[in-house]
């Protein structure tokens, strides 16, 4: 079978609705420092940080309402227990009850982005010499 997330430079993960990681792509278990099999059957909130589970989790309620795409911003823990900021992208599926089954999650890495736009804004906010 082909899996096209199994190429992406990207972490990838698929979650079911009580929060287990189903799947995850090369990248991801790279990233996290664990062998994928090892990341299958632990739960997502593992590996996000403690104060981005709520966005998460409110995101994924959003779903609920009508549009089945969120994003939302979270830190990830990486392979050497340091947290990086990341866009998760969430797509959830129905199941065949109508309510929300599957998550599949893709993040992209914004913490170098984030920390330059702080860098910015702390410069902004010094009184200019003259």
């Amino acid at each position: 079978m082909y899996d096209p997330a199994h190429f992406l430079p990207s972490f990838v993960w698929r979650a079911d609705r009580d929060g287990l990681v189903r799947y995850v792509n090369p990248w991801a278990s790279r990233y996290l420092g664990i062998p994928a099999e090892q990341i299958i059957g632990r739960t997502w909130r593992d590996f996000v940080h403690p104060d981005d589970i709520n966005s998460v989790l409110d995101a994924v309620r959003t779903m609920g309402d009508g549009s089945l795409l969120r994003n939302v911003d979270v830190r990830l823990l990486r392979g050497d227990r340091v947290f990086h900021w990341h866009t998760l992208h969430l797509q959830a599926q129905r199941d065949e009850s109508g309510r929300i089954g599957d998550t599949v999650g893709v993040a992209t890495d914004i913490h170098h982005c984030r920390h330059a736009w702080a860098m910015y804004e702390a410069s902004e906010r010094r009184p200019s010499a003259g």
